[in-house]
């Protein structure tokens, strides 16, 4: 006669390690802890394969949260190489108190964490002896720049204002030596747009040089430069570069432009060339003398249509792709101001970002 299945002394071990395996498994459950599965369980269940688990362990909250790439297994020689992709500097900051976190876990296993920081790379080291058992690098993919610049602000207040209102990161160049620079300036800073002083500089049709008050003109000597210099930096301290207003005459001499790059020097300032001509030497001496440098690669307005002014925005973008970076030059204008308040309203470009000058990196 078969013994009844409860008699049979194998199906109550079975049956005990089912029990308590389903016991455990709700006991990390039970934690409430955020990174809690069963990879985790497995570990603790058969130490034999820990390492694999909780390599799968890790792999699986990692994806949570971010791209990843399995670069090299065990299996293939040394120990485990991921690499995770991140969107910006606030998903690194979390993603770095979740691995914080997760490594603390680890650590009840005998794991030691190594973590190191180079630029926008992290690199962590996880280690159970001499040699790394899991390396992990996370990065933030370089995205295109581009820059906003408006000039020739400083004749009418109300439309700066309308310029200052819009949500983007804007540069505002001012006039330094006009009545309204320092309002200007004052509210530029106030809504959190950047400043830079637009610098008259002599052009080559006298015509233009004409009326002005405050110009930078070829044959001046050192001296009046710097002089030139430091006035417009205390008539707007807030000012983060320069730029060039006109100056096609200006800009293309050498002499004039070697006096002005070295009063910038030290000052703190970077400078834009607004490359009024295919002559100038601005942007070339200004790098030649170590003061953080660019120069512009469109301009927006060169006709006052909407569609013209919104193409030379896509331009700017489609260059910026190209190159890595872009830096567009308006005024302050209803038509200029209606392209770029719908260019930002219906940006979405993943790969491309709107900067500060200040943000943007020098070109080679």
């Amino acid at each position: 006669m078969r013994k009844p299945w409860f008699r049979k002394p194998a199906l109550w071990v079975i049956l005990f390690l089912l029990i308590w395996s389903l016991f455990l498994l709700w006991g990390e459950w039970k934690k409430g802890e955020e990174v809690s599965n069963h990879y985790l369980t497995l570990a603790r269940l058969y130490p034999q394969n820990e390492e694999r688990y909780l390599a799968l362990f890790l792999l699986e909250e990692i994806k949570k949260d971010a791209p990843l790439e399995v670069v090299k297994t065990p299996e293939e020689g040394g120990g485990w190489e991921v690499q995770v992709t991140l969107t910006n500097q606030e998903s690194r900051e979390e993603f770095s108190q979740k691995m914080l976190d997760l490594f603390q876990l680890l650590s009840s296993f005998g794991f030691v964490v190594k973590q190191e920081k180079e630029g926008g790379k992290d690199f962590y080291s996880i280690f159970r002896g001499a040699e790394p058992w899991f390396f992990l690098e996370t990065f933030i993919p370089r995205r295109a720049q581009i820059a906003l610049v408006i000039d020739d602000l400083g004749y009418n207040l109300e439309m700066a204002e309308r310029f200052l209102d819009l949500p983007v990161k804007l540069n505002v160049a001012i006039f330094p030596h006009l009545p309204l620079a320092k309002k200007i300036a004052s509210l530029a800073e106030e809504k959190g747009k950047e400043i830079l002083i637009h610098f008259p500089m002599e052009a080559e049709d006298d015509r233009e040089n004409s009326g002005e008050a405050f110009l930078l003109r070829v044959g001046e000597r050192e001296e009046e430069v710097r002089e030139k210099v430091e006035e417009v930096l205390r008539l707007i301290p807030q000012a983060k570069g320069i730029n060039n207003h006109k100056g096609s005459r200006a800009t293309s001499d050498y002499l004039l432009m070697s006096h002005f790059m070295e009063s910038l020097k030290g000052r703190g300032v970077y400078f834009l060339d607004s490359l009024t001509s295919s002559h100038s030497l601005a942007y070339r001496l200004a790098s030649q003398k170590g003061i953080p440098s660019f120069c512009r690669d469109v301009f927006l307005d060169g006709e006052l249509s909407l569609s013209y002014v919104i193409a030379q925005l896509q331009k700017t973008v489609e260059i910026a792709k190209k190159n890595g970076q872009a830096i567009a030059i308006g005024h302050p204008n209803e038509v200029t101001y209606e392209a770029i308040y719908q260019f930002v309203s219906n940006f979405s470009e993943p790969g491309v970002e709107i900067v500060f000058l200040s943000e943007m990196e020098e070109r080679n």
